[in-house]
């Protein structure tokens, strides 16, 4: 029998067309695909409006030094911490402070003093979501580290990422079976322009929170997941008010001690490749940045969805305390005599600022916050703000110019040989 070639040619063209929709369904482990996952986490985050806690931060490695005790709250976005800090000095105790840092949806504040009530500093700015990023509190052991330089919550930010996907085996965590999701170029830091991945331990039987989260460089090639840059891990859950929620959980942040040539490469031969042909070639050696920060929350002190009131995400700063107020690009201190900077930026919680009027903020990056994770040093009013003064004289800035001084002081040297010389003349006659 013979065969019509353009007729079965005209039967199997439609076939091809057909073939994408019948690919392989998406990744699925346990019922779940990772955007599935995703969702699940999302609307368990949802379910927690607003939180308030006590929280105790100290440091294991330092036979559990207590590093700060803070009250902390966070509703949408708005966020609130206060309390005291223990600061070291060549690695022994220094001194305490009482510190706050809060941001109300318009304006993040900050103030610090000393607790015999010197020393009083506070300062006005826009948002620097990484500020509140830098110590552990209930959203670190959320997962919300994920993205540092943003407000976006772990949910948010693994499902902005390049790629989602999950690992096929599911891991076990304190006897809790967890699923594996992985995010490339979770977030990339602005000032290295690195990328960074996240791999996160999810239990999903217990409001889909993670009980693990490592961040990692973003290399591709065999060095993906190999550099690590922070880990949360031995999160402890608490069910309060039926809602599964973090009491306990430790934190360690790591750097790169030193990058060192694949085997069988020379030095010479590794110097020769590209940056990025290096970075994925070469061997990582780690280390901790800091000493690993462990936070307890007391599980009677959580309030969650009760409601928290405005002031709540307000500093308020005291009298006779210096505020440098970016807004407006000028300090003052609190009860002086500058009454209009006074009332423009301490009226009340609903006060607002032009957004026309604020400063462009410079994010911090990934080291910088790395660096702050070092044990706290004594830190005064003069390194947490600009200077502040009562008016400015031009005069006086100019006075205080090196060139200025050198200026002077040949002028005084050239009237002095001057005279010398006239008073020389005026002898001879």
């Amino acid at each position: 029998m013979r065969y019509d070639t353009t007729q079965l040619r005209s039967f199997l063209l439609p076939l091809f067309f057909l073939l994408p929709a019948t690919k392989a369904s998406p990744q699925m482990q346990d019922g779940y695909s990772p955007h599935q996952l995703l969702s699940n986490i999302t609307a368990s985050e949802a379910r927690l409006r607003d939180i308030q806690v006590h929280m105790t931060c100290s440091v294991p490695d330092h036979n559990n030094r207590v590093s700060y005790e803070y009250d902390w709250a966070y509703e949408r976005g708005k966020e609130f911490y206060g309390g005291l800090t223990h600061y070291l000095h060549d690695g022994k105790p220094h001194k305490t402070q009482r510190e706050a840092l809060s941001f109300d949806g318009n304006s993040q504040r900050v103030f610090r003093e000393d607790l015999d009530g010197r020393n009083k500093s506070a300062a006005i700015r826009s948002l620097i979501p990484s500020d509140f990023r830098v110590i552990l509190t209930p959203n670190t052991l959320l997962g919300y580290d994920a993205k540092e330089l943003s407000r976006e919550s772990f949910g948010q930010a693994m499902a902005a990422a390049d790629s989602v996907s999950l690992r096929k085996e599911a891991e076990y965590i304190d006897g809790h079976r967890c699923l594996v999701i992985e995010a490339l170029n979770v977030e990339t830091d602005p000032e290295v322009k690195w990328s960074y991945d996240v791999r996160a331990w999810i239990d999903v039987e217990r409001d889909f929170r993670p009980l693990k989260i490592e961040k990692y460089r973003s290399l591709p090639g065999r060095n993906r997941w190999n550099v690590i840059s922070r880990r949360i891990d031995k999160i402890r859950l608490e069910q309060i008010d039926g809602i599964w929620f973090p009491v306990e959980g430790q934190r360690t942040t790591y750097g790169v001690k030193e990058m060192r040539p694949p085997k069988g490469t020379t030095y010479e031969e590794f110097s020769a490749l590209s940056a990025v042909q290096r970075q994925q070639q070469a061997f990582y050696e780690m280390q901790k940045l800091a000493p690993t920060k462990r936070l307890n929350i007391a599980p009677d002190s959580v309030r969650i969805n009760k409601g928290i009131p405005p002031q709540q995400f307000f500093v308020q700063f005291p009298i006779g305390c210096r505020v440098w107020d970016d807004f407006l690009q000028k300090g003052y201190w609190v009860g002086g005599s500058d009454r209009s900077a006074l009332k423009s930026v301490d009226s009340s919680p609903d006060s607002k600022h032009s957004p026309s009027s604020t400063t462009t903020q410079r994010p911090k990056s990934t080291q910088e916050k790395n660096a702050t994770e070092v044990e706290p040093v004594d830190a005064n009013a003069e390194q947490l703000t600009p200077p502040t003064a009562a008016k400015a004289n031009p005069w006086t800035k100019l006075y205080h110019s090196y060139h200025l001084k050198f200026l002077l002081v040949f002028a005084v040297m050239l009237f002095l040989i001057l005279a010398w010389l006239f008073r020389i003349r005026l002898g001879r006659k």
